[in-house]
């Protein structure tokens, strides 16, 4: 997967890219499910590249499939480091709701946008 997009005090370059099928995007990806990650140091599958490559420190991260309508994956939305606490599965529920929407109308756009799904040796 393709990075596109990143704000924030450390964003991840543009066309940074990770293996669509490793990490915990890899596996939201797949599943289709919305996940939330507090304490992800200790989870085995966050990739840390990414962090390292920006000197960023993910603490905790909501991760959010979009998909176009009824269809294959287009990629992921991770939100990090909560600032009130950790992420509640409440809020995962809000975020999801709102992307999937959103994920329709990013379908639309379909011809302009290209997920790019890369070995590791690629990357």
């Amino acid at each position: 997967m393709i990075f596109q997009y990143s704000i924030g005090d450390k964003p991840v370059p543009r066309g940074t890219g990770i293996p669509w099928d490793k990490g915990i995007s890899g596996a939201v990806f797949q599943s289709g499910e919305p996940r939330i990650t507090n304490q992800v140091n200790r989870d085995a599958g966050h990739l840390r590249q990414i962090d390292r490559t920006t000197g960023f420190v993910t603490h905790d991260m909501i991760t959010v499939p979009l998909r176009r309508w009824r269809r294959e994956p287009i990629g992921v939305l991770n939100v990090l480091n909560n600032r009130e606490g950790q992420p509640r599965s409440h809020g995962c529920d809000g975020v999801a709701v709102g992307l999937r929407r959103s994920a329709t109308i990013v379908g639309g756009l379909e011809p302009r946008m290209k997920m790019n799904r890369q070995t590791d040796e690629e990357l």
